[in-house]
């Protein structure tokens, strides 16, 4: 029954095209159906353990607890991957926003990627109501047999004995029962549904953290945009920096161009003065 679900795991900064986000989207819509169907079953496996322990005779306790705990952590997985399809997909939402390039593509995206969302989050209500109908069944029964064991039992005795969840309390009534035909099945029932609930509370506990994970998606800055921004900061202060120095290079070679031809200017009047020197002193020689 365990089904693996694609995860939408990227790399890349780059927004998807609508195309390829709606590919994903529909990836997303497969795998929730099949945890929908995948939930219509849990009733029944609720049943048969049930059943198994009002006969426990049938001696198909064992088994029908086996079925049940691999569907729940079957059930676990599948919604535990779905979340992270969801929040990958909320991450190229935010990406394509981010972009700006085109508003239009933007709010499909988040559309699509909503409804996704609350479709995620009826299931998960659906598979936590289930549990929760459970609980209260197992809580019926666990009156049942206590009241089997112990007749003279009141209401509040009842109540608290199921309500703590501790078997000490059954095997204490169990001890002081005159029923002991019935005394050892009962008291494998109970262990069998008090693992249940313990089930149960984790299950429960859970969705209750995915819901959550579900709702801090909305809220939290994505890390991912979080790197992208600071590596758009980096740059822009790179950039900055860049002409910073060009500018600084462009007076620099300005000032060595200036200096070169102040040189040459120099050289020049040099060699003028040399020049008249040399005509003055062959004039001089010429007159004498």
């Amino acid at each position: 029954m365990t089904t693996n679900i694609p995860l939408l795991e990227r790399t890349q900064y780059t927004p998807l095209s609508l195309p390829l986000f709606l590919s994903e989207v529909d990836s997303f819509k497969t795998a929730l159906q099949t945890f929908e169907s995948a939930l219509t079953y849990l009733p029944q496996l609720h049943d048969e353990a049930l059943a198994s322990t009002e006969a426990p005779s049938a001696g198909s306790g064992s088994g029908t607890g086996q079925r049940l705990d691999a569907a729940i952590a079957d059930f676990s997985q599948q919604s535990k991957g779905l979340k992270d399809m969801l929040k990958a997909m909320e991450r190229d939402v935010l990406l394509t926003e981010r972009d700006g390039e085109d508003l239009g593509e933007a709010n499909a995206k988040r559309a699509h990627w909503k409804r996704c969302k609350e479709g995620l989050q009826t299931a998960l209500g659906a598979f936590q109501n289930t549990e929760r109908v459970y609980r209260q069944r197992l809580n019926d029964q666990l009156s049942r047999q206590y009241r089997i064991i112990n007749p003279d039992a009141t209401e509040d005795e009842i109540a608290g004995a199921v309500a703590s969840g501790e078997t000490q309390i059954f095997s204490q009534a169990i001890l002081t029962s005159n029923r002991s035909a019935s005394a050892s099945s009962v008291a494998r029932a109970v262990r069998e549904r008090q693992q249940d609930i313990v089930r149960i509370e984790k299950a429960l506990q859970e969705l209750l953290t995915l819901f959550q994970q579900l709702e801090e998606a909305i809220v939290l800055q994505d890390p991912v945009v979080e790197n992208i921004e600071h590596r758009g900061d980096e740059a822009a202060r790179d950039i900055e920096r860049g002409v910073q120095h060009l500018e600084t290079g462009v007076v620099s070679a300005r000032g060595a161009r200036k200096k070169k031809w102040i040189c040459l200017g120099i050289v020049i009047a040099i060699l003028l003065v040399i020049v008249i020197i040399i005509v003055v002193v062959t004039l001089v020689k010429k007159k004498e």
